[in-house]
């Protein structure tokens, strides 16, 4: 069983796709889409004036200096290789609980409305990725681990005992 929170909950999917027998359940913790910043960034072109596009789009693209970023993820590339081990082999079914924030990391950003429109339709494609899965939108911002810990360990433990009893279905 497998537990990531953002950026890690896309390397759980990653590892997942990858390894299918060594990942029985999985629990996603307001975890990165393969296509989070792909569909953000065609979000944004049609927001912003042109001439305010391609320094957007170059600057989002850019790998951040490890000042902003100790560990310089290349997230597009992770992304990328995520998109491409789910379609060639998706992940199988298996216990999956999806724990979505329900505040924006910052609500006073433009855009936020449109942001975490995109951010929930993305995090319900998450919860579609194995069939009966659980999608729980919580009271917590993005770190919901550190705001409401009981209920990652609840969706821990719900998974593990469906994993145990040779559910599919976490309960």
């Amino acid at each position: 069983m497998l537990a990531g929170h953002s950026n890690g909950g896309l390397f759980t999917q990653l590892y997942a796709s990858t390894h299918r027998r060594q990942v029985a359940g999985l629990v996603l913790i307001d975890a990165v889409h393969s296509a989070y910043h792909q569909r953000t960034l065609a979000m944004f072109k049609s927001l912003v004036p042109p001439e305010v596009w391609e320094a957007l789009r170059q600057q989002a693209m850019a790998v951040p200096h490890r000042f902003e970023d100790p560990e310089r993820v290349d997230i597009w590339t992770s992304e990328r290789q995520t998109r491409k081990a789910l379609r060639r082999s998706p992940l199988r079914p298996m216990p999956l609980v999806v724990l979505t924030r329900g505040r924006p990391p910052d609500p006073s950003a433009p855009f936020v409305e449109q942001e975490e429109r995109l951010w929930l339709e993305l995090q319900r494609e998450l919860a579609q990725l194995v069939p009966g899965s659980r999608h729980l939108i919580t009271q917590s911002g993005h770190d919901i681990q550190l705001e409401q810990p009981e209920l990652v360990l609840d969706a821990t433990r719900d998974v593990v005992r469906a994993v145990r009893a040779g559910d599919l279905v976490p309960h």
